[in-house]
């Protein structure tokens, strides 16, 4: 009768009535068939991904057998890994690849387990071991894809899912893969073409349109971006993540009430997501409604005390409202708040002492925070800073008690060591005690010499920059189109010169066609960063720039600046002043219609027309 039984278990197991086998074996005597009774039980609890069963019966079975079985072992290895137990599937996964070398599939095992714990040295060691065991196992290829898309080896992981499209095209998402990294990679047409492929053979598939917005958002196309996000509501109206999205398309586009709109809808929807509210609380800022967004920015912190951004948000809008008491200590938190809660020393202590201070964020920003070293070296310390490589020249000519580099080197000590933009909470700045030193920094006095000679000194000589960096964040609503210097450009007596350099210079051979302007192309700069620039500065009577790096180095160089500045703009410059807290040399010409720089250009050019009259 026994055997009768055992049978039918191992028939409707082999047939893959797993329920079935399962029952039978809970029937079977321990004490006689302990043995096939926990094998099956192992076996096909698995198979019913009951994983925490599974590893009860495999582990009996290993404590009473004292047998290494490996189907038992691998069972087990696999049920931890579902689980989410990476340390126990690679306790038994190395077990399992001591006793057999040559086992893919549990190499594999071990591979996605140490990814998981983020540990891809061993990941990836595991997983190349597996493919070189069994080129053909996909598994494994798949994994290590992933491996290299993480670490943001694109092409690595590219070459590796193009590798398994050529086996098999449909192996799990390898294609949608290869589509996510020509989005990486800035292939956007690429990465559209295979989204779009993809989406016509599964119209159901909503990743499909949500990644096809995606792209079109990363070309700033944010009308096509908006069509894609909404097929995806109309599949699934209610995930909060597609009204997002079309909420900050809407920002981009300016159309702030549509996007309070969205981004309402998606807290109806998941009203404890803290990134909604941050996004939210942004676009209250943009429409200087900074009561709200402060409120928003709070609740988001409530929700989430561990997220950086809504902190580094809330710091923001506390100091373009001049509370730097408390914005500066929040600001810490910028930088995806790598070490907000690392001690910062004081300045009581720091005579004699050895500082090494950090480059941090952009070019401009360091040369407006750079007259922080000098009060640094004045309370008696010897300062060191680490900067970046384009502002070595230029940051050599702020003080000789401050020593340049641009490379640290492990073997000096420092008795301590900040970054830069941590100086101006060291000294407990406010908007009245900020250090002024006009100018702080110099121009090459041959270079002054050479540029001289190649300006027309009877003109009124205007130097201008319109563009910053397009791929930084920060450069949303901030620059402007050197088409709006039209006007200006036909003043009589004047002459404008370009100071751009990279992104923005492509605007200038159409613009040379019809307006006055010096050019100096590829001679700018040619033998180091910003050194022409600085000479050319200090031959100009005046400096027209949006806020970017241009603006901070003719300010430090003493020169005259008009800047032109967004309705909203970036702390440094507060609101509703003419005036600069950072450089007397400053006048501000602002924004009064978010994004309407023709206004602001009108303005200034009242302002040079009056110059050159009473000149």
């Amino acid at each position: 009768m026994m055997n009768a039984q055992i049978k039918e278990m191992l028939n409707a197991f082999e047939k893959g009535n797993f329920q079935k086998s399962y029952i039978l074996a809970l029937e079977l005597s321990s004490s006689k068939f302990f043995d096939i009774k926990y094998k099956i039980l192992s076996f096909s609890s698995f198979k019913l991904s009951k994983f925490k069963d599974t590893i009860n019966y495999c582990e009996a079975y290993l404590k009473k057998t004292r047998d290494n079985d490996l189907q038992i072992l691998k069972t087990l290895t696999s049920s931890y890994l579902n689980i989410n137990d990476f340390e126990k599937t690679i306790l038994y996964g190395e077990k399992i690849v001591k006793i057999s070398k040559k086992d893919f599939f549990t190499l594999n095992l071990l591979g996605i387990a140490y990814s998981k714990q983020k540990d891809y040295d061993q990941s990836n060691k595991y997983l190349k071991e597996s493919i070189l065991i069994n080129n053909d196992f996909l598994e494994s290829k798949y994994n290590l894809g992933i491996n290299n898309f993480n670490l943001k080896n694109y092409k690595e992981a590219e070459k590796i899912f193009d590798e398994i499209i050529i086996k098999d095209k449909s192996f799990k998402d390898s294609y949608f893969m290869i589509g996510l990294i020509k989005n990486k990679l800035k292939e956007y047409d690429s990465s559209l073409t295979i989204f779009k492929e993809l989406s016509l053979k599964d119209p159901s598939n909503v990743d499909y349109y949500f990644n096809i917005g995606l792209t079109y958002q990363e070309k700033k196309d944010y009308l096509s971006s908006n069509k894609f996000f909404l097929k995806c509501i109309d599949i699934d109206n209610k995930n909060e993540k597609y009204f997002n999205v079309l909420g900050i398309n809407y920002e981009r586009l300016n159309e702030l009430e549509k996007s309070i709109t969205f981004f309402e809808k998606a807290i109806n929807i998941n009203p404890k997501y803290d990134k909604l509210y941050i996004n939210l609380g942004n676009v209250y800022r943009k429409l200087s409604q900074f009561d709200k967004s402060l409120n928003l920015y709070d609740t988001a912190i409530r929700l989430n005390d561990k997220n950086p951004i809504s902190k580094y948000n809330k710091s923001l809008n506390l100091l373009l409202n001049g509370n730097f008491n408390e914005g500066l200590k929040y600001y810490r938190f910028r930088g995806n708040g790598v070490d907000p809660n690392k001690k910062l020393f004081e300045l009581k202590n720091i005579t004699n002492k050895n500082i090494l201070v950090i480059k941090e964020q952009g070019l401009g920003d360091s040369i407006n925070i750079a007259r922080y070293l000098v009060s640094l070296a004045d309370e008696g310390a010897k300062v060191t800073f680490l900067v970046q490589k384009p502002l070595e020249k230029l940051m050599n000519t702020l003080d000789k008690r401050v020593k340049i580099i641009t490379k640290e080197d492990k073997s000096i000590a420092y008795d301590y060591s900040c970054s830069l933009m941590d100086l101006p909470l060291i000294f407990n700045t406010t908007l009245e005690n900020i250090p002024s030193i006009d100018p702080y920094l110099k121009a090459d006095k041959d270079l002054i010499k050479k540029w001289r000679e190649k300006i027309d000194i009877n003109k009124f000589n205007i130097g201008i920059a319109w563009q910053g960096n397009k791929d930084a964040a920060i450069d949303e609503g901030r620059s402007f189109s050197l088409d709006l210097f039209n006007k200006i450009s036909q003043i009589k007596n004047i002459q404008l010169i370009s100071l751009q350099k990279n992104d923005g210079v492509e605007q200038l051979s159409e613009f040379k066609k019809n307006f006055n302007i010096l050019d100096f192309g590829d001679d700018l700069d040619r033998f180091g960063s910003f050194q022409d620039t600085a000479a050319i500065i200090k031959n100009v009577d005046l400096v027209i720039s949006p806020d970017t790096s241009i603006n901070h180095l003719a300010s430090a160089l003493g020169a005259k600046v008009f800047l032109l500045l967004q309705k909203v703009p970036y702390w440094f410059w507060q609101l509703d002043t003419e005036k600069s807290p950072w450089y007397k040399n400053i006048k501000i010409f602002r924004q009064t219609i978010s994004n309407d720089w023709t206004d602001v250009f009108d303005r200034v050019k009242e302002e040079l027309e009056q110059i050159i009259k009473n000149n």
